[in-house]
Formats: C-alpha cells, sequence, structure tokens
C-alpha cells in the first residue's frame, strides 16, 4: 500500500478569461475577462460573429468575435456556483444557475433555477425555480403532446469524492494507507458513508417556461459517481505509471442531455444508468412503462451523441458505448 503515500488531494481551478484562437496559425486573436470565474465553458453560437456563454453563478454573456460584450444577463445569485452551461435555440438563450449555494467546496446545497433570455437583446424572458441543484445544461427538442419546443434537464447535487481523497485531506499521508479496511465498508455499505441525494429529470415548456413533466428517480447515496470510489485503486495505479490518467472523474450529477425525434430524452447519471423518458401519451405524467434504463458500470462527464438509429455514450472508465435502433 505504499502507493498512497502521495494521493492526490482534489482541487478546484478558477478560469478567470476567454480567450479567442485563430484556427489558421492558433495566435491570440481577443481575450474577454468575465465578470467573475468560469467552470464549465460551453460557448454556444448561431454563426453571427457571436457567441454565448454563462459564468460559475449562471450569469449569461453575448460576446462577438472580436471579444466586445454585446448584453449581459446578472446572476440571480452572484455568491453561488453552478457548472452548467448557456444554449441557444430559436431567438433565445437558456442558462442554468443555484441559489444559496452550489457544487463548490464550502458551499451548502443550492436551489436550481432555470432562466432564459432574448438573444438579440438580452432581456431575461422567464425563470423558473427547480427543485434540486442546477448543474448541467438542458436540451431543446419536440416532445409528444407539446405544441412547440421544450427544454429537457437533468439535476441534482454533483457527487463526492473517493474515500482516499476524502481522508488525503484531512490526515497526513502516512496514515491514509492504513484506512483501506475503511474504504473497503464504503464499498460494501455504501449507504452508511453517504446522505442521500435526491435528483430528477424534468421538462419544461421552451417558450414559456411552464412544467410539462417531472420525473423523479431514486435518490443517489454514494460517496463518489459510480466507479470513482470503487475503482479508484486501479485507476490510482494507472496514474502513477502515466501521469495523463487521471484517478478521478468527478463528473457533474448527470452530463448533458439529448433529445431524439421521437421525443425520447436520454440523460446519463452519476449512478452510471442512461435514462430514456418519453411521455408517449402526451399527458404530462411519467408512468414505469414510459421509462427505461440501461447500466454502464460508471458515470459520464460527456454529452450523449447521436446519428441515424444510433446513441453513443462516453463513460468515465473511457469506455465508448453505442446503442444502434
Amino acid at each position: 500500500m505504499s502507493c498512497w503515500i502521495d494521493a492526490p488531494a482534489p482541487t478546484q481551478h478558477e478560469n478567470n478569461r476567454v480567450l479567442g484562437l485563430s484556427v489558421s496559425d492558433g495566435s491570440v486573436v481577443f481575450k474577454f475577462a468575465p465578470y467573475t470565474t468560469v467552470y464549465n465553458f460551453q460557448a454556444s453560437t448561431q454563426h453571427d460573429g457571436s457567441f454565448v456563454f454563462q459564468d460559475v453563478t449562471g450569469a449569461v454573456y453575448r460576446v462577438t468575435l472580436e471579444g466586445k460584450l454585446v448584453w449581459y444577463g446578472g446572476a440571480i445569485d452572484p455568491k453561488s456556483a453552478s457548472t452548467a452551461a448557456a444554449v441557444i435555440s430559436e431567438g433565445k438563450v437558456y442558462a442554468v444557475c443555484n441559489v444559496g449555494g452550489g457544487m463548490k467546496e464550502g458551499m451548502s446545497e443550492g436551489k436550481g433555477h432555470l432562466h432564459a433570455y432574448d438573444y438579440v437583446t438580452g432581456r431575461k424572458l422567464w425563470w423558473q425555480e427547480l427543485p434540486y441543484e442546477g448543474n448541467q445544461a438542458v436540451a431543446v427538442g419536440q416532445l409528444p403532446g407539446a405544441k412547440g419546443l421544450s427544454l429537457v434537464m437533468g439535476m441534482g447535487k454533483n457527487p463526492g469524492i473517493p474515500w482516499f481523497m476524502l481522508v488525503a485531506k484531512i490526515l497526513p499521508s502516512w496514515m491514509v494507507p492504513w484506512t483501506y479496511p475503511i474504504y473497503a465498508l464504503t464499498l460494501r455499505y455504501p449507504h452508511w458513508f453517504a446522505w442521500p441525494q435526491n435528483r430528477a429529470i424534468l421538462a419544461f415548456d421552451a417558450e414559456t417556461g411552464d412544467l410539462q413533466w417531472w420525473h423523479e428517480l431514486p435518490a443517489y447515496q454514494k460517496l463518489a459517481s459510480e466507479g470513482d470510489n470503487e475503482k479508484f485503486l486501479e485507476r490510482y495505479q494507472g496514474w502513477t505509471n502515466n501521469p495523463n490518467n487521471e484517478p478521478v472523474c468527478m463528473p457533474d450529477a448527470n452530463s448533458q442531455p439529448v433529445i431524439d425525434g421521437a421525443g425520447t430524452a436520454f440523460v446519463p447519471f452519476q449512478d452510471g444508468h442512461v435514462y430514456a423518458v418519453r411521455d408517449a401519451n402526451g399527458d404530462g405524467k411519467i408512468s414505469p412503462d414510459e421509462v427505461q434504463s440501461h447500466h454502464v458500470g460508471d458515470a459520464f462527464q460527456a454529452s450523449l451523441a447521436m446519428a441515424p438509429k444510433m446513441l453513443v455514450a462516453l463513460d468515465c472508465q473511457g469506455r465508448l458505448k453505442v446503442f444502434k435502433d
């Protein structure tokens, strides 16, 4: 167990600049400084010479490709944090934030909010309170029974960290290996070491923000995301041999959903399942026969991808899963 002497403790990096680079030679075209830091940078564009993104508080920016601010949609709670991202669709920008807390270390659990802006002017159109933390972008698509476009999102508190990383924060390094018996207990009885984390998949009217349906998932109750704690020893050994192999994934509660042409929403969660939800009869209620799930065995950081009659998932173990109709 000597390999545990230098077990890495988790760190958080603060990004405070957005750079535009030339695709031809890689030179810096512009530098833009948001009002606060950015966590998961995911820019969206309509190819009109500008793009939108949100910072860690959920505030939204529209910026030109010369680095000039067009408009700014202020944060609902500037002391909160979210790992979500902004999405453009049909002249609207959809962003997700938390109020009263969030996913950063030391913060209490926040309450999610979904908010929409006019793409041209930046005027806030509506906002909708969520039942749990919002830490991922929405998917936009057509759902059964809905007249216009809908938004689908997964929500819940982001997972914690594996046992050895947790104790490395509070114990001297030489003591960490001696906690292995407790680590074994975290694998056998994970619910002893973690609080239940509520989570759900919701659908909203993209025009008004009205709730269309709500599907509650079983609470997640493990120290870390699926695979992060169970495979930590294996991944750590790989990391010591190759520093490019990180020992943990530490993903969001779920990765970004996608919606297919039939109106089925696919949402991968930290429990290692991909959930397929479709309100087939359009009654605004999700019955048991309208939900399916597939257990991959590891959590997800990357979004799903779709192609004709094909769904592709990349899990935190680095495995590419392809599902065909």
